[in-house]
């Protein structure tokens, strides 16, 4: 990573709360609200002190988990079943060449 971007990080272990609202797209009108767009249009920069004062959900740490982990599992649900469709379509694949082999000159 560049050393010209700041890298942060929670004073709690219990983070997750956070990686999942990073995930979203719930901050980012804040973002466009003080961020400065440089050369590249798809690129903003933010100060330190407005990234800082962003406004982010703060639930109580018992809420937090609960959020978490309920998101968490989901995540695990949806690359579950992606591997299985993964799974099928390989199959699907290998039927599908048995079924219409092509001719080799």
């Amino acid at each position: 990573m560049s050393p010209l971007y700041t890298v942060f990080c929670f004073n709690s272990p219990n983070s997750d709360f956070y990686m999942h609202y990073f995930k979203s797209s719930a901050w980012h009108s804040y973002l466009r609200q003080v961020g400065n767009v440089g050369a590249r249009h798809d690129r903003i920069a933010i100060s330190n002190d407005d990234f800082m004062a962003m406004p982010v959900p703060d639930p109580l740490p018992a809420e937090q988990q609960k959020i978490a982990d309920c998101l968490s599992s989901l995540d695990k649900v949806i690359e579950l079943e992606t591997q299985n469709l993964d799974a099928l379509n390989a199959h699907k694949k290998g039927l599908m060449q048995q079924l219409f082999p092509q001719e080799v000159d």
